[in-house]
């Protein structure tokens, strides 16, 4: 039966891709779906009496109709069949992805939601004592918001005779806006035998974007060691290294999942026309999950065939469907989110497995435009599982939506300090989109893609 569905799924997305061929998008040489999700401004020409509906985003395209959002900030939805044209303005598609939150002043209550994290940020500092690493957490919030006392305590810490206490100092104060390059503590830890520190090093030269420390980690971007060759190859990413694109490709085979899934993030962001010739070349003789990223890296990047191919996955391969629905739901394709709704509102058990795919779901969802999946996010935070909840605040932090301060303020007063400074994270991130992406850089040790693999 479900099967059946999907292949009804599939076929209903061709019959809405030629209904969106035959809406005209004049000013540029561009269609629908490169306009969608765009800061880009156009007019909306309607068929009848020849109407007009200008300072328009275009925000969702569905079966059949597709959504904008006025200069006013309301949401209107038009049918194709009402549709004359769609006239992009300015002649230009911009680039950058339209955030309705990015430019709006903070309302009163959003206001209160910021003040009431930094007290309770303030409280976590002055109570985890016994816990550094929650303190930490506490004191980066306060340093981002000129607490000098906060500040003082992980400067301190960054110059401490403890190497790896030093470096989870600085990633904290990176996290907070301040500069990091100059401490040398980060090639003292290039230089240290134990892994775990000479990975936090890596990472923290590559967030210094010094290009002076990328032979050194070329070095380590083939290592034997995942803690050592992931924080090289992410840190070389951010550096610009198109060397180690034969390296990444290469560990999109890996059945070590973290090697697999960094190359998956690098690619992407390393991008290029030769990076997608190199990749479309694999894709004959990939298998299962290789297969997979692949479709996943040339999607990202524009390819053509891909947005098909991951639908295909969603019908004919169950172990890679769910997957393969968040990937396509997180660029708000319709199809993808209601397969993912679908899931979301059938029984299920009560195991972390289970519990954080939801909130890997819930997640994809809420990013591809379908407040709904905000509840089930609630619901992941109210459950005595503080590897779930921890995981459903940083999803909460990545998406950066206003609309879910309401459910991160009980999660501010949570007992579980851990909880707590969590939801301080993520309220401060959805509020300070800079903060939120340095949030997100320092974030990578927890595993945020791949829960819902078969």
């Amino acid at each position: 039966m479900g099967r059946t569905i999907w292949a009804m799924t599939i076929a209903l997305s061709l019959f809405a891709g030629t209904a969106m061929a035959q809406v005209p998008v004049t000013g540029v040489n561009a269609s629908l779906q490169d306009i969608l999700g765009t800061s880009t401004l156009i007019t909306v020409v309607l068929k009848q009496r020849g109407s007009t509906d200008p300072n328009c985003q275009l925000v969702d395209i569905g079966p059949g109709y597709l959504s904008v959002l006025t200069e006013t900030g309301q949401r209107f939805a038009y049918r194709f069949e009402d549709i004359r044209e769609i006239r992009v303005q300015g002649d230009r598609i911009e680039e950058d992805r339209y955030d309705p939150d990015a430019s709006r002043a903070l309302t009163d209550e959003e206001a209160a939601s910021l003040r009431q994290a930094l007290s309770r940020a303030r409280e976590v500092f002055q109570q985890a004592t016994d816990n550094q690493s929650v303190r930490m957490d506490a004191a980066a919030i306060l340093t981002l918001n000129n607490d000098e006392e906060a500040e003082r305590y992980l400067t301190g810490l960054a110059q401490s005779n403890d190497l790896e206490t030093a470096l989870e100092a600085l990633l904290r104060l990176y996290a907070a806006g301040k500069d990091i390059s100059q401490y040398e503590q980060i090639e003292m830890g290039l230089e240290s035998g134990n892994r775990v520190i000479k990975g936090l090093a890596m990472t923290l030269a590559g967030l210094t974007g010094d290009p002076g420390f990328e032979l050194r980690l070329r070095g380590h971007a083939e290592d034997r060691m995942a803690e050592i060759a992931v924080p090289a190859v992410r840190s070389l990413t951010r550096l610009g290294s198109q060397a180690i694109v034969p390296i990444l490709l290469e560990m999109l085979g890996s059945l070590n999942a973290d090697r697999a899934e960094v190359a998956v993030d690098c690619l992407v962001k390393l991008g290029g026309e030769d990076v997608k010739r190199q990749l479309r070349d694999r894709l004959d003789t990939a298998v299962r999950l290789e297969r997979q990223r692949i479709i996943e890296v040339l999607y990202h990047l524009g390819d053509e065939d891909a947005e098909m191919q991951l639908l295909q996955q969603v019908e004919s391969v169950p172990t890679l469907a769910r997957r393969a629905a968040v990937v396509l739901a997180s660029d708000g394709n319709y199809y993808a989110r209601s397969y993912l709704s679908e899931h979301l509102n059938q029984r299920y058990d009560r195991d972390v497995r289970t519990l954080s795919c939801r909130a890997e779901m819930a997640a994809a969802v809420s990013r591809g435009g379908d407040r709904k999946s905000v509840a089930v996010l609630q619901e992941l935070l109210r459950l005595d599982e503080p590897e779930v909840r921890d995981l459903t605040l940083r999803y909460i932090a990545e998406l950066g939506r206003r609309t879910t301060l309401p459910v991160l303020r009980p999660a501010l007063q949570h007992g579980d300090l851990r909880t707590a400074v969590r939801a301080c994270e993520a309220t401060v991130a959805t509020l300070d989109p800079e903060y939120r992406e340095r949030l997100i850089d320092i974030s990578y040790r927890v595993k945020m893609r791949g829960h819902c693999e078969l």
